[in-house]
């Protein structure tokens, strides 16, 4: 796999999935759509994602709102919406997708994607979770939100978060071969070589996540 900031024509996407409806989650969404009818896209597109995420786009593509939102009928190519459950698997391309909950509180779903010869799990908001463990079991990458410092343990799950250490610890109960830590709060912008050390003292290789970031697997 190559996870890749993409950049060019949209008709290289083949679908979207997402963790939760939390706004910092799903808000790009309609922004996404824009950019890639902007771009010229015919291509039909998926989405999968928890329930809520049909009513959302309902909304945004209704006769009532799309005027206020971008200009009538400005999205030609066919959307298609599946909301499912944690658990769930499903393919998307050559992908193959697995499922598992995450630990917030809203429902949040963690994604194991194969393809290939490489496994990538991606966290998505979750507190520590014995269940993510399971599901990025011997993936190549292993994209862990980090929310907060080690010791804020208490702090990190009354959020539904984690700490950079908890990421670490997950990575390395999971015999995850990179882990790359995601969700960087404005709080620690900054400190990424603080968070990499703390995710790193259980013994796995880490790094933090960054705009324009390249990660072949």
């Amino acid at each position: 796999m190559n996870f890749r900031r993409f950049c060019g024509a949209t008709n290289g996407i083949v679908g979207v999935v997402i963790t939760h409806m939390h706004g910092d989650h799903v808000f790009d969404l309609p922004a996404l759509l824009w950019g890639m009818a902007a771009d010229g896209r015919n291509n039909d597109l998926v989405i999968y994602g928890p329930k809520g995420i049909e009513k959302a786009l309902e909304i945004l593509f209704s006769e009532e709102y799309s005027s206020e939102f971008m200009p009538k009928n400005f999205v030609k190519f066919r959307v298609s919406v599946n909301e499912i459950e944690p658990g769930d698997t499903f393919n998307l391309g050559k992908y193959y997708f697995k499922t598992a909950p995450g630990i917030h509180p809203v429902k949040d779903i963690s994604y194991r994607i194969e393809g290939g010869n490489s496994v990538a799990c991606f966290s998505g908001d979750t507190a520590y979770s014995k269940d993510l463990i399971a599901l990025s079991s011997g993936a190549d990458l292993l994209v862990h939100e980090s929310s907060f410092f080690e010791g804020e343990e208490g702090l990190a799950a009354s959020f539904g978060h984690s700490t950079s250490a908890q990421a670490g610890d997950v990575a390395k109960r999971a015999g995850v071969k990179f882990l790359l830590l995601s969700h960087i709060t404005p709080r620690l912008s900054g400190s990424e070589e603080r968070l990499k050390v703390e995710a790193e003292k259980n013994g796995v290789t880490a790094s933090v996540a960054r705009d324009g970031m390249d990660v072949l697997i």
